[in-house]
């Protein structure tokens, strides 16, 4: 999911990690580039497994597609339909790439 997975506080694309043997996404907004978001707020963290989960209950519903059980047919859905997954403090939604 490298390269999908934005963050909605600051809008860049949020670092691969592993926390606890698991894959996951963190934002640290800026932390290591030379200028800073202001007022500094908390890491944005999100298990990959939970972004997945909520993506495959959304995708489901929203355009009547059939649950995709595969995680590759997932991605592969989301890169052919040039779809990012936005990941906030409470909650994750799609949108377009628009570039």
């Amino acid at each position: 999911m490298t390269g999908l997975v934005i963050c909605a506080v600051c809008g860049r694309r949020m670092d691969a990690h592993w926390a606890n043997g698991r894959p996951g996404y963190r934002c640290r907004h800026d932390y290591s580039s030379a200028r800073s978001v202001a007022p500094r707020v908390r890491n944005l963290y999100w298990a990959e497994l939970r972004i997945i989960d909520g993506l495959r209950y959304r995708l489901s519903y929203a355009g009547g597609l059939p649950f995709l059980a595969d995680t590759n047919e997932l991605l592969d859905h989301l890169r052919a339909c040039r779809l990012v997954v936005v990941c906030g403090r409470t909650r994750s939604t799609w949108n377009r790439l628009t570039r």
